[in-house]
């Protein structure tokens, strides 16, 4: 299964441009459990980010290079979380049922500069090989970072502590280890102000192409703007409005072109859904709502429900005692 307002983006990204998406390949299960989450056959630079990637039965990303004659390079993967995925063997007779592989590069050499920076990667505990190569052999996430540093870099092995994965809702609980954890997509090249700003690498936004609202970014530290346009092969974007910046300023997606807020605290998320903080419920809230599922329960809760509305009216005296004689609201 793989999710995200983020996207997938480039020449070859599962057949989209930029402002492409991981949509769901297949749910935990299906196609006798050997679906992958995101399969990269003969695919080159594409910038896949913010998403997550979740139960796939033949790893949660593939890459598939059956000869010399096939371009497999140049793919970036940022802030995603690929979490308890699997690679099912249990058609290959002498071998164990699934081996917990997160990604599985079925190329016979190499890494054909494919890279993975600042993701959260794990099966199910930490210290699993989770990333297999067919030459390279089956790793730790520790041991890819120390030996692969130039593929490996920034990425985390934990529970991203999902609200309820079983259930596909893969939002971050409070005090996810996610939440602000994620990093810049690109950098500014050179100091400058105005509307046009030369970036390292502009594939990660996208401009609407005059079908749907384009990315808002953040630049450094300045207030968040909308792309106006972007030159993909020059790396320069476009913008509504004047901003200022300095060189390798990091530049954020704020708002995606599907309007979703995409950076909103101390920095942005990793996985596939921006954080927000719920507003804590006043003690009376919290006494109704409890009164209202109460009242919903197949059982005689009559003497506990009285007991809430008596609580309830003790709060309502209080709040107008309060009221005249301190004069407080």
């Amino acid at each position: 299964m793989g999710q995200g307002p983020g996207g997938a983006s480039g020449p070859s990204a599962a057949g989209a441009g930029p402002c492409g998406r991981v949509e769901e390949p297949g749910r935990p299960g299906e196609a006798a459990g050997r679906s992958g989450g995101f399969a990269c056959p003969n695919a080159n630079d594409n910038r896949v980010y913010n998403n997550v990637f979740y139960g796939a039965g033949y790893a949660g990303v593939v890459f598939h290079k059956y000869d010399g004659t096939m371009d497999l390079s140049g793919n970036v993967f940022k802030n995603n979380i690929l979490s308890a995925n699997c690679r099912d063997l249990d058609k290959d007779p002498g071998t164990p049922e699934s081996v917990p592989s997160q990604i599985y590069f079925y190329m016979m050499e190499g890494l054909d500069d494919n890279r993975f920076l600042n993701n959260c990667i794990i099966a199910q505990e930490p210290g699993e090989n989770v990333i297999e190569h067919q030459a390279l052999g089956a790793h730790t996430l520790a041991w890819w970072q120390e030996n692969h540093s130039g593929h490996f870099a920034g990425n985390m092995e934990i529970d991203p502590n999902f609200v309820d994965e079983a259930g596909g809702d893969f939002r971050l609980r409070q005090g996810s280890p996610c939440v602000d954890a994620g990093t810049h997509l690109a950098v500014t090249v050179g100091a400058g102000s105005g509307m046009e700003m030369a970036v390292d690498d502009a594939g990660y936004f996208c401009d609407g192409h005059s079908i749907v609202e384009a990315d808002w970014i953040k630049v450094g530290a300045a207030e968040p703007v909308q792309i106006s346009s972007i030159d993909y092969d020059a790396n320069v974007i476009a913008l509504t409005e004047a901003r200022g910046w300095s060189d390798g300023d990091p530049i954020y997606l704020h708002k995606n072109s599907s309007g979703e807020m995409m950076y909103n605290g101390e920095a942005p998320d990793i996985g596939a859904y921006e954080y927000e903080q719920e507003e804590e419920m006043t003690l009376k809230e919290e006494l109704e709502a409890l009164r209202a599922e109460l009242a919903t329960l197949n059982v005689n809760t009559t003497a506990l429900i009285a007991r809430i509305d008596n609580a309830l009216a003790k709060l309502d005296e209080f709040e107008a005692a309060k009221e005249t004689v301190l004069g407080i609201e």
